[in-house]
């Protein structure tokens, strides 16, 4: 059983943001420390707080993760057999070409000495490429608290 977790995120929109938010909550009522890092420019730290699991949060960037994500992963000490987790946020969900989004972030996790533990994906409206409509847009978030009290237990 983890105790405490640091979410480390990229949010370009705010629903990445969003979704940490719900997480935080729900692993809270489950009586897990969590503290959360927005990646923002080059990474040059991690503070963690006491016996820490991270969770590495980020929405799918051309079915990738985005820069702020490699270069945190790349920033990480070496670790032996730490639990990790990996929670992409994603306009499409999970579907074959997000599923690649995970792929460079976890070998370079394990590389480091990381347990990924969790690999799940966070659903959320999507904003690029076709159009969405409000009502449509709207069911995902509806979900969202659902979808991460879940994840919680899973963790």
């Amino acid at each position: 059983m983890i105790n405490s977790v640091k979410t480390a995120f990229f949010s370009g929109t705010g629903c990445t943001a969003l979704c940490v938010g719900e997480l935080k909550s729900a692993l809270e009522q489950l009586d897990i420390a969590v503290s959360t890092q927005e990646l923002r420019g080059v990474q040059n730290e991690w503070s963690p707080i006491g016996a820490v699991m991270p969770i590495i949060m980020y929405l799918v960037y051309t079915f990738n993760a985005p820069l702020p994500i490699h270069e945190f992963v790349d920033f990480l000490a070496q670790v032996a057999g730490a639990p990790a987790a990996i929670i992409p946020v994603s306009g499409g969900g999970d579907i074959t070409p997000n599923r690649a989004c995970r792929l460079a972030i976890r070998k370079k996790l394990e590389q480091k000495g990381f347990d990924v533990t969790d690999d799940s994906i966070l659903f959320m409206p999507c904003k690029v490429i076709v159009y969405t409509p409000a009502h449509v847009a709207a069911a995902p978030l509806s979900l969202l608290r659902e979808t991460t009290d879940e994840i919680a237990l899973n963790l």
